[in-house]
């Protein structure tokens, strides 16, 4: 049987230990660092050999470990490699890992667990019943909106509304990880007015953009990333420290060309204050333009890029509700106004939009834009057909 590698932070040694003596009892070989790399041997050299000739993995799931660059280093190899892991939930935390979302978990979080679910353990190392999903995208996970919880959704297109004074246009939600979503056009990314993105470690929108746009290495550093680029790039052009609100840059869209994704429209959605993480949330009429500039913008695209009978046109957009994140906006009071500036847009101009979405990435903000295009249908909207694929419109 192959050694089995162990992925943990140092604080739960006294955990392993225990794991490893009883993985050892049933014949099964491991390789943990702080025992099976000697005193003489080089660490870095001895971790990447035991990476490379390893075909499995535990990851011991924790605060730390999910804290740990070399962790997730490790965990990276694994994946872009398809090679087996078995996640442990060891000790509960907030930053869980999406890399794991698919796979069989093992609990051991109490003593109880850890009695009951270690023959589990042992049975999938043995059986090498846990495999890793395969999937066509090339796009690693690197970033989460917000802490993983009960009421996070699948990325999607859930559900769309035909405008009733104009066929053929919809407003819709979709649902989950914006950078997730596949089957649209153009994402809008909800920036600050520096119009800088957001690091992959951070959980925005802006940082989930930007970490699902980038290109990685086998150990997580970055290649290549194009969308932040394109972004400095234009600020250097222009030579601004701030730009106002509502403005609206598109870029490239990185390796979410693999999710479709053709375009990227940054628009300025929230105000920086003095400290990094301190921002002041604009007005609701302010955000409201920042829908209304946004599809402007898309049009534009469409004329100077697309304009060719043969091109296909930018027709399917999908927005966060912006200014409620780290906008500290209220929710409530701002997402009517991205609706209904939506609705406008697309019932009044001669547009080549025809289908504009809001992302809720929780069951709270589910519920809250169902209830808000509720109040639009018979008046504005049509009432969505649940059994007709053509307005419920669910894509993988």
């Amino acid at each position: 049987m192959n050694t089995v590698f162990i992925s943990h932070s140092t604080k739960d040694d006294s955990f392993i230990d225990e794991l490893v003596a009883e993985l050892k009892s049933h014949g099964i070989d491991t390789f943990v660092d702080h025992q099976s790399i000697q005193f003489a041997d080089n660490w870095a050299i001895a971790i990447n050999q035991a990476l490379r000739e390893c075909e499995q993995m535990i990851v011991v799931i924790s605060p730390d470990s999910c804290g740990s660059k070399m962790c997730l280093k490790e965990w990276i190899y694994f994946t872009d490699r398809d090679k087996e892991i078995i996640p442990i939930k060891y000790r509960p935390t907030e930053n869980f890992p999406f890399l794991f979302g698919d796979l069989q978990w093992v609990d051991m979080q109490s003593p109880d667990k850890y009695k009951k679910n270690v023959t589990k353990l042992v049975e999938y190392i043995s059986d090498d019943i846990v495999k890793r999903p395969t999937d066509d995208t090339t796009i690693k996970t690197r970033a989460q909106i917000l802490p993983e919880s009960d009421d996070s959704l699948p990325a999607q297109l859930h559900l769309r509304y035909q405008l009733s004074r104009q066929h053929g246009r919809y407003v819709g939600i979709a649902t989950g990880n914006i950078a997730e979503i596949k089957g649209v056009d153009v994402i809008v990314n909800s920036e600050n007015d520096r119009l800088r993105m957001a690091r992959p470690e951070e959980k925005s929108v802006s940082a989930a953009i930007n970490a699902f746009s980038m290109k990685y290495d086998p150990f997580s550093n970055y290649e290549e990333c194009p969308v932040e680029d394109a972004l400095n790039d234009h600020r250097r052009q222009v030579k601004k420290a701030r730009f106002a609100p509502a403005t609206v840059v598109p870029t490239i869209s990185g390796q979410l060309i693999h999710n479709g994704i053709r375009h990227i429209l940054h628009v300025v959605s929230v105000q920086s204050g003095g400290h990094k993480q301190n921002f002041i949330p604009y007005s609701s009429l302010i955000l409201g333009r920042c829908v209304t500039n946004t599809l402007r913008k898309v049009d534009e695209l469409n004329t100077s890029l697309y304009a060719e009978d043969d091109d296909l046109p930018l027709t399917r957009i999908v927005f966060p509700i912006m200014g409620t994140g780290d906008g500290g906006g209220n929710l409530e009071d701002i997402t009517p106004r991205l609706v209904e500036c939506a609705i406008d847009y697309l019932e009044q101009s001669n547009t080549r939009i025809q289908e504009v979405y809001f992302v809720a990435y929780s069951q709270r903000q589910l519920e809250l834009l169902q209830g808000i295009f509720g109040r639009y249908t018979d008046k504005n909207l049509a009432h969505p057909d649940l059994e007709n694929p053509e307005t419920m419109n669910i894509l993988d």
